[in-house]
């Protein structure tokens, strides 16, 4: 028998259609806690850890150290940010992924969330960390397809609430605290970017499925 806690953690296991949201999930959170139990911290770790693990930051980075705009996306400043940024990563997960297909989801994370690490370097020189800039990305992939026939909007509604209060939450908190709104920025045009080179493969996938659906192959 199901119980709600089971429920719940089925959102963190890979099944066909939505197989890389709960992989990036799970890294960031194991990530997080293996930080955890190292001993670097809970509600704040300190720069210079998170720096020493793969942190963004452009002395090291345009010093040769490009990697970091790969690994500073799955690092996170303490358990509000990684909670946080896990939340509304799974949301949009949710409704995105299925959408486009998990390769170019994929793709579109990666992608959204180096060019956010490219401008958070090139604007900042405090070290960066974490997954909001591709979670923007994504969001601008979602905004991209939103002008196109491919969206079920009575599933778009919610998610459009949603992104307004992921979106609302960024910029009000880090207008406060400083958080980065230049990757923020970066990710979500890049996304919406790559969304547009989506649209036609993403078209032929969801014409296909239609044509799977209706004659049962």
């Amino acid at each position: 028998m199901k119980t709600p806690l089971l429920d719940y953690l089925l959102f963190f296991k890979p099944r066909p259609g939505f197989v890389v949201t709960p992989i990036i999930i799970d890294m960031n959170v194991i990530i997080f806690f293996l930080m955890v139990i190292a001993g670097l911290g809970f509600n704040e770790i300190n720069a210079a850890d998170l720096l020493a693990l793969g942190g963004n930051y452009r002395p090291y980075t345009m010093g040769g150290q490009w990697w970091r705009l790969l690994t500073s996306i799955f690092l996170h400043g303490g358990i509000a940010h990684v909670g946080m940024n896990m939340v509304f990563l799974l949301v949009i997960g949710l409704f995105l992924e299925p959408m486009v297909g998990s390769g170019r989801y994929l793709v579109a994370y990666l992608f959204t969330g180096i060019a956010a690490g490219v401008g958070s370097m090139l604007w900042y020189s405090a070290v960066s960390v974490g997954a909001s800039g591709a979670i923007f990305g994504l969001i601008g992939v979602f905004i991209s397809m939103l002008i196109s026939p491919i969206i079920n909007w009575s599933a778009a509604k919610i998610v459009i609430g949603i992104v307004v209060v992921f979106i609302v939450y960024y910029y009000l908190y880090g207008f406060a605290s400083g958080i980065d709104n230049v990757a923020h920025i970066v990710g979500l045009i890049s996304g919406v970017f790559i969304g547009y080179l989506f649209y036609p493969a993403v078209k032929q996938r969801r014409v296909a499925n239609q044509i799977r659906h209706k004659y049962g192959y």
